[in-house]
């Protein structure tokens, strides 16, 4: 069996020149990324869209809501900056 220590994938021969490819443990498989990612995109097209439509029909509920995401951005923001400022 070869060893490598940079890729993901290992291939030996068998004794009637088939290959095996075996992967080394990682948390997620690539269904499971590639199901995530589409879940994401999926899922925040809908709540844009489902925001847009409400936003639409009642806009005295929507007043100040671009404040409430920029103030969020910033604490999100802010939580990486003190998170890599502080890690040596």
């Amino acid at each position: 069996m070869k060893k490598d220590g940079f890729g993901l994938l290992t291939i030996y021969a068998s004794p009637f020149h088939l290959f095996t490819f075996t992967k080394k443990s990682a948390m997620f498989s690539e269904g499971q990324l590639i199901f995530a990612l589409f879940f994401v995109l999926v899922f925040t097209a809908v709540i844009i869209l489902s925001y847009r439509k409400d936003k639409a029909e009642q806009p005295k509920y929507f007043k100040g809501t671009s404040r409430v995401l920029v103030a969020i951005a910033v604490v999100v923001i802010l939580l990486f900056s003190i998170k890599l400022l502080t890690v040596k």
